[in-house]
């Protein structure tokens, strides 16, 4: 089971604008991922794919969208992930835990580890979009 709320004011919103000027919109916590192959760039979201050429794309922006909360919840494997009010917490009976917090530009900015139960302060973490991995589960959150 994975589990996780994040508790913030504001909400980001990648932004695509292709050559053509057209542009598309896409919230960042509603997003499975994002990935690429070959020349193509797909956000994934709700299990269907926004497909890309990475030709067509002018440039992307992340804009912050003021005046959000911000709340998820998702369960995996009996890993209970929890972000509300600064504090991270993970949990998962007998496990070894190895977190690690990426911003979006892919730099590590923490990582620990812990047996069964884990416990993090993200007040230092500058305001911003983060993904948080727990052996191996990432999911997006916002401080």
């Amino acid at each position: 089971m994975l589990s996780l709320s994040a508790w913030a004011d504001q909400e980001y919103h990648l932004v695509v604008k292709g050559a053509d000027g057209t542009e598309q919109q896409f919230n960042i916590n509603e997003l499975d991922h994002i990935s690429f192959d070959g020349d193509k760039m797909l956000v994934h979201k709700g299990g269907t794919a926004t497909e890309f050429a990475l030709d067509d794309i002018d440039h992307m922006t992340l804009d912050l969208i003021e005046g959000i909360e911000a709340t998820f919840e998702k369960n995996f494997d009996g890993l209970q992930l929890n972000v509300e009010r600064g504090v991270l917490t993970a949990s998962q009976p007998g496990a070894q835990l190895n977190m690690q917090i990426f911003d979006l530009n892919g730099r590590l900015v923490a990582a620990t580890t812990a047996d069964s139960e884990l416990t993090y302060s993200l007040i230092d973490l500058p305001t911003g979009a983060y993904i948080v991995t727990v052996n191996g589960k990432a999911v997006k959150f916002i401080r």
